[in-house]
């Protein structure tokens, strides 16, 4: 729900205690160009759109685009205000038309998505401090909401069924994309795990018999991994279960009920003293212990899968459904512009 990113965007900020400033933000006069705005904006078909909704619209945009930029020049606030209402009209005209359609939304349904949009945020104070940074309220979020969903049942209504995509152009794009395609090597892996601590990650006490203590700890239990992962290299050289040995012993819980497996993994993917054991390794070998910064690993290689162009049949439906979605965007933009048309629309800045 593209106009509700600015919700979820502002929660890690929030919480971070970082608050940007977007421009026409402040509680000042509301003004573009050093021009004041005045109380409605536009109208659509009668429905006043407010300056105060602009002015919302206007800082959802600036989150949104905050990613790859901070501030917006004075000399272009008056292009993006223009936009940004231009936008507004367009959900006006569109929501206009769900009224028409008696297209109603439920109001649990709505409820569950402010519920959703609400867990992005560790309390509720924090959830209205975000709300209110962008000049919005809880009733405002809910009418948001309601919109949103209810442009979006308009969309598979009336525009999403004549959308087509014929099998030529699904086609055609794996053509045109070859690199989008392109499977990487790929290394099936195993291992065995069993924790230590590096000098360079321990948290020691700062008195100095505490700290004694607490390494010569770390070391006993060190020394107690070290032979363990020894003992269990012997016993896979002496022909030893590698899955089976993995459900004993690894600690790594995520793993060691599958065996040890890690799953098939690309070359970047793998921790770099991983590749360093596997780059020499063919399919069945398993590795002396080897050491990183969480503790010991025993690797094995199930499966080396060279690169290869992915079959068109197995990539079919996904570039399907992406063209679906390009092709129901511009549908939409044109059906849009076709209301618009139709609407009495009169814009006052």
């Amino acid at each position: 729900m593209k106009r509700l990113m600015s919700v979820f965007g502002v929660a890690s900020m929030v919480m971070a205690g970082i608050f940007p400033s977007p421009a026409f933000a402040g509680d000042e006069k509301f003004t573009i160009n050093g021009n004041p705005v005045p109380e409605v904006v536009a109208t659509v078909n009668g429905t006043p759109l407010s300056a105060d909704l602009l002015k919302r619209e206007i800082i959802s945009y600036q989150l949104n685009e905050s990613h790859t930029r901070k501030d917006v020049p004075p000399e272009e606030q008056g292009k993006i205000a223009r936009q940004v209402l231009d936008d507004a009209i367009d959900r006006e005209v569109l929501f206009q038309k769900t009224r028409e359609m008696n297209i109603v939304i439920p109001p649990e349904q709505v409820e569950r998505e402010i519920t959703q949009i609400k867990s992005q945020f560790p309390g509720d104070e924090l959830f209205m401090k975000a709300l209110k940074f962008q000049h919005l309220d809880l009733d405002t979020l809910k009418e948001r909401v309601e919109r949103q969903m209810a442009w979006e049942e308009y969309v598979r209504k009336e525009v999403a069924p004549h959308v087509k995509v014929s099998d030529a152009q699904v086609e055609q794009f794996y053509r045109d994309n070859p690199d989008m395609f392109q499977q990487p090597e790929r290394y099936s892996v195993r291992h065995i795990f069993l924790s230590a601590t590096d000098e360079a990650h321990r948290e020691l006490p700062e008195d100095a018999a505490d700290r004694a203590k607490a390494e010569r700890l770390i070391e006993r239990l060190n020394a107690n991994a070290k032979k363990t992962i020894d003992e269990i290299h012997s016993k896979l050289k002496s022909g030893g279960d590698f899955a089976a040995l993995a459900k004993e012993y690894s600690e790594d819980v995520n793993s060691a009920g599958k065996g040890g497996s890690l799953g098939p993994l690309t070359w970047d993917h793998l921790p770099e003293e991983f590749q360093r054991s596997i780059k020499d390794m063919h399919a069945g070998d398993f590795s002396p212990p080897i050491q990183s910064s969480l503790g010991y690993h025993i690797l094995q290689l199930d499966e080396k899968t060279p690169s290869h162009v992915i079959p068109l049949d197995e990539v079919k439906t996904e570039i399907l459904n992406h063209q679906l979605r390009i092709e129901t965007r511009k549908a939409m933009k044109e059906h849009v512009a076709r209301l618009r048309k139709k609407a009495d629309i009169r814009i006052f800045i």
